[in-house]
């Protein structure tokens, strides 16, 4: 069997080294699979991808005109009919699209070829766009990707949501069970552990004594901005000898002062522009991490993948409420803490964690089996193998 895998990211993008490449090399892994055909949206310049077996990559370069919108348009045209050439060409008998902004492609695309297409992280991006703020009613985005949601719904030969809140609400919309199957944000826990490296920390100014809390992401979007700084800073009132660690894409200079402005001394913050491969390290000279989404509706349907690399590395984590699956297991496992905004809550929530962490063993083994449990590849190699069967018994 030939696939192709459409990516909407960039093959050197946080997203694509944590899930792609990953979910790519376990396909062609796979005895009935002969080769795969990985196409990732290129919108600068890129790094070509460190050669996996059976696979070949074929970048998809976007425009970049000055108007959004149009460079959209003119992208999803050129690109239907690149990925429509390759499916053709390359004698595709599956489909593989991650994300429902992916999935616009694979559903022009098997319209064209009649090729199944599938989409993976299937969640509901232009709600989480408008109820950020990110993006508004009357945006022509919101009402296009919104189209391409309700269309894939209908027509993809199966969908992979990343929560059973989603896979819920597809259910009581008319998609059927047989065609649903739940594949959260996988972590290999190979990579993702504990590992010792007090050099690390001696590096980067960390007292051997010191708390320290991490978060690994970017501000804004779906995202706190100056309210995670206020987080942060509520941690340290918690703690007498906390340390912050920031692992972000966002410019260094505006989180910097961000942090600053909340009370912070130089001595007390690290703002860090890691590649993805380097992160185990930092989570493993870290106490607890922060994840701190804007709170709204559909947050309920994500998972993030930064929870199940948080997991893995045995460290509890302040979650907002009502994140996806997440936040249910976090409370119900007493593994970390949920929180709302208001100040007082924020404390008792971070307290909750002090707490944990003074049983320094239960807990990171507590944290670690949520990922071995929740975050387990074979989740998705069950859901590859159920597929690529199905498509070979046609």
């Amino acid at each position: 069997m030939n696939i192709l895998f459409i990516s909407y990211w960039g093959i050197n993008e946080g997203l694509s080294q944590a899930t792609v490449l990953p979910h790519v090399r376990l396909l062609a892994s796979f005895n009935h699979v002969s080769k795969v055909i990985l196409c990732s949206v290129e919108r600068d310049k890129f790094e070509p991808a460190e050669p996996i077996a059976k696979v070949v990559h074929v970048p998809l370069i976007s425009k970049r005109l000055k108007s959004v919108l149009l460079n959209k348009v003119i992208d999803f045209v050129s690109f239907t009919n690149a990925l429509t050439k390759i499916v053709v060409d390359e004698d595709i008998q599956l489909i593989i699209c991650r994300s429902s902004l992916a999935g616009g492609f694979g559903y022009r695309v098997a319209r064209n070829t009649r090729v199944p297409y599938v989409v993976e992280s299937f969640e509901p991006h232009a709600s989480y766009m408008l109820e950020s703020g990110v993006w508004n009613r009357f945006d022509p985005r919101y009402r296009i990707e919104r189209y391409f949601q309700k269309v894939q719904r209908r027509t993809a030969k199966y969908l992979l949501p990343v929560s059973n809140n989603y896979a819920e609400f597809l259910l009581k919309n008319g998609v059927s069970k047989a065609r649903i199957i739940v594949v959260p944000c996988v972590v290999n826990a190979d990579v993702f552990y504990r590992k010792a490296n007090s050099n690390l920390r001696q590096s980067s100014g960390i007292a051997e004594d010191a708390i320290v809390g991490i978060y690994v992401g970017k501000f804004g979007g779906l995202y706190y901005e100056e309210e995670s700084f206020s987080i942060f800073a509520l941690a340290k009132e918690v703690f007498n000898n906390f340390f912050l660690l920031i692992l972000t894409p966002d410019d260094r200079q505006w989180v910097e002062s961000g942090i600053l402005q909340n009370g912070f001394s130089p001595k007390e913050f690290k703002v860090v522009q890691a590649d993805h491969n380097q992160v185990p390290e930092f989570l493993s000279i870290s106490d607890f991490a922060f994840a701190t989404y804007k709170p709204s509706f559909s947050k309920k349907y994500l998972s993030p993948i930064k929870i199940g690399e948080y997991w893995s590395c045995g460290l509890p984590v302040l979650l907002t409420e009502g994140v996806g699956d997440d936040s249910s297991i976090i409370e119900r496992e007493e593994c970390g803490a949920t929180f709302s905004i208001e100040k007082q809550n924020i404390i008792e929530r971070i307290n909750k964690i002090r707490i944990q962490l003074q049983n320094e063993t239960a807990v990171r083994a507590a944290n670690r089996k949520l990922a071995t449990i929740h975050r387990n590849p074979e989740i998705l190699k069950r859901a590859y193998l159920r597929i690529i069967e199905d498509i070979i018994a046609r």
